[in-house]
């Protein structure tokens, strides 16, 4: 009476097994398995040998490979488990006695989603190049115009680094140029003045732009997506690039009883977040769990502010 019970209940460990071929070119390179979503803790082995394990309910699961490919047939062992692996994580409560019903946040837990078993969403193996950016985030200065941008590569920088960027819309190239920065190691910090054509985001004029960054003379890239925007918060009063925002919102405790797991794609997204704004909401708060990164792409098109947490009791 609690939740909604499936016909098949497990928790445990799943074992998922792939032979892949894999081309001379990447064998001895560094490469990067990405499991998007996993309920709960995934342990990864190739032709044999462990790699690691992770156990995020939240982020996605990434493993370093390297010197354990080999040239045609490689098998690919992935173990996931669902099982109740850190009890603290989420309180219990005496109306629930029942074991198939502790835990209470909803990134695990069969009253929303379910504790479902497996790996959904993007599953990839990528090579990492030498020069290949392995996280790019970037900081919209309001008042400046500027953008500050903080990455970090597979290798160590030279101090006389330098770096080309473009910022583009719609597939128009708005202004390119060549900048340098600060150098730590492997990782780069650099601030790019904006051109003038770039319109504030906001929930009515959802404007975003994308920027592609690199090492100057590379063929490699990393492209993603900002907005010029600034949220500040005064006490109970939320402003949003120096004007004051209320949040007209909807709670999500991630409830897809249908699938049995929460929507991965950029097009479900889509077809949600338009029902959620054509009822004049603004706002989609996630209790005790966090969304994929297809939700906050979709949120930035259509101009929806997401509030995600995380899968802890406080």
């Amino acid at each position: 009476m609690f939740h909604l019970t499936r016909s098949h209940y497990y928790t445990g460990k799943a074992w998922y097994q792939r032979k892949v071929n894999i081309p001379e070119g990447i064998v001895n390179s560094q490469s990067i398995l990405e499991l998007e979503r996993v309920l709960w803790q995934s342990k990864v082995w190739i032709n044999g040998n462990l790699v690691g394990t992770e156990s995020s309910l939240s982020t996605p699961h990434r493993f370093e490979i390297e010197n354990l490919l080999v040239e045609g047939e490689n098998k690919i062992t992935i173990m996931v488990d669902n099982s109740f692996i850190q009890p603290g994580i989420s309180f219990e409560h005496e109306r629930y006695p029942a074991p198939l019903s502790v835990g209470f946040s909803h990134a695990y837990s069969n009253h929303t989603q379910g504790k479902w078993n497996g790996i959904i969403g993007e599953i990839s193996l990528t090579k990492l190049s030498p020069d290949a950016i392995r996280e790019l985030a970037i900081y919209p200065d309001l008042e400046n115009r500027e953008l500050m941008i903080n990455a970090s590569f597979t290798t160590d920088l030279n101090d006389s680094e330098s770096f080309n960027w473009t910022i583009f819309q719609n597939g128009k190239m708005l202004k390119s140029g060549e900048v340098s920065g600060k150098i730590n190691g492997n990782t780069v910090v650099a601030t790019i003045s904006l051109p003038e054509e770039i319109e504030l985001w906001d929930e009515h004029n959802p404007n975003t732009y994308n920027l592609e960054f690199g090492k100057k003379g590379s063929s490699e890239s990393f492209i993603t997506i900002f907005g010029l925007r600034e949220i500040k918060a005064d006490k109970s009063t939320l402003t949003l690039n120096n004007k004051r925002i209320f949040l007209r919102g909807n709670l999500d405790c991630t409830v897809y009883p249908i699938k049995g797991r929460v929507d991965m794609t950029q097009q479900e997204w889509l077809n949600t977040l338009k029902v959620v704004k054509s009822y004049g909401f603004n706002h989609i708060r996630f209790h005790s769990w966090c969304p994929p990164k297809a939700a906050f792409q979709v949120a930035d098109q259509l101009g929806m502010y997401l509030q995600a947490e995380l899968p802890h009791r406080s």
